[in-house]
């Protein structure tokens, strides 16, 4: 079960590296989950860069969209849609599934049209939310569909701004129980300061079977601040492979934050709706 158990532990590793960006990344293949793994377990006791980005990226020509019945997908397979009250809809039509994000939170696709906007919005001032989008910039699409960053001042703490991320693997096909046990043996062996770890499975208000791990651990910021992080991790398992969404956060923030993952986790819905 190496397969499953390694993607669980880098998507969990990954987006701790996009929370809070360590000083030097490891070059990694994400093709490769077993050499990823390995290579950013520094990220744990790594350091958030006190130095903005270098450079943003170079803006793509802002694309008016026109009416179409055809839904417009990317190169990736994906399209971001709002609804009337501007939450977001991503539906990722190439693996077959979609889920909703609540308008707050800043959602953007890998190199897609909003992640360049995003870089012109008021949010984007922000040193830390420019680290994230940098980070952004640097996954695999194929594996990163999409991620949401919140904004909101008062649900960032010391430089950690929540973050959700959506991965898919279409090589891990275990079964939902069998993944969490193993799951939540490496987390609970491999973090000594790893606490509240738990793991069950259940069915969603809309019918959908998940898995859910959740737990909390410690992070030093460049500041010498200690940061107690709070992640939960959703196991969908769908025809085509499993998707796991990653809710990051520091647990201070956690209670406030809750009809927001909430949300996203009873959205998720497979097929797509038309």
């Amino acid at each position: 079960m190496k397969k499953n158990i390694t993607f669980g532990l880098v998507l969990l590793l990954l987006v701790s590296a996009c929370a809070v960006q360590p000083t030097a990344q490891p070059t990694l293949d994400p093709n490769a989950f077993a050499t990823m793994i390995y290579g950013t377990a520094q990220v744990f006791a790594a350091e958030i860069v006190a130095a903005a980005p270098s450079k943003t990226p170079t803006p793509m020509p802002t694309l008016t969209p026109t009416p179409s019945p055809t839904l417009a997908l990317s190169s990736q397979g994906t399209a971001l849609l709002r609804f009337d009250d501007n939450t977001w809809r991503f539906i990722d039509s190439k693996n077959g599934y979609e889920l909703l994000i609540l308008p707050e939170w800043l959602t953007v696709r890998i190199n897609e049209q909003e992640f360049f906007n995003a870089w012109s919005l008021p949010e984007a001032n922000d040193p830390d939310m420019q680290r994230q989008l940098t980070f952004v910039q640097g996954q695999d699409p194929d594996i990163f569909r999409i991620f949401a960053f919140d904004p909101r001042a008062e649900h960032k703490q010391l430089h950690f701004i929540p973050n959700i991320s959506v991965a898919y693997d279409a090589n891990d096909t275990f079964p939902i129980a069998d993944e969490l046990e193993t799951l939540k043996e490496a987390y609970s062996t491999m973090f000594t300061d790893i606490h509240d770890l738990s793991a069950e499975s259940f069915m969603t208000q809309s019918g959908n079977e998940i898995g859910m791990i959740e737990m909390s651990y410690i992070l030093e910021n460049t500041f010498k601040e200690q940061v107690t992080v709070y992640q939960k991790q959703a196991i969908y398992k769908i025809p085509a492979g499993t998707v796991i969404i990653t809710f990051s956060m520091t647990a201070d923030v956690k209670d406030l934050l809750i009809d927001d993952i909430t949300q996203v986790i009873e959205s998720f819905t497979y097929p797509p709706n038309p």
